[in-house]
């Protein structure tokens, strides 16, 4: 039910950015933003009108979609240096 709840959010944000930069209607937007989110392909014609903007919000809500809203923010909660993930072998190695 979570994981619903926040694509849901996720694309009435979207969709609301998207009518706030290029004016357009809440439901072609709302299409557009459910389309990128379930990487369907479906558009209503609006992905051809809008702005740099709006497009880059498109492109990060099909990302989004392929890899997984939940895989994305596993990513970045657990996000540490590579230099904590391995230790060096405590031994001296002679070469030559």
């Amino acid at each position: 039910m979570t994981l619903f709840m926040l694509m849901l959010t996720l694309a009435f944000v979207g969709a609301a950015l998207i009518c706030a930069c290029s004016g357009c209607s809440l439901s072609a937007a709302l299409y557009e933003t459910v389309s990128a989110l379930a990487t369907v392909g479906l558009t209503a014609g609006l992905t051809a009108t809008l702005t740099t903007l709006p497009k880059l919000l498109l492109i990060v809500f099909m990302f989004f979609g392929r890899v997984g809203i939940m895989t994305i923010s596993i990513g970045f909660l657990t996000a540490s240096r590579a230099e904590d993930r391995f230790e060096y072998a405590p031994a001296r190695m002679l070469i030559g």
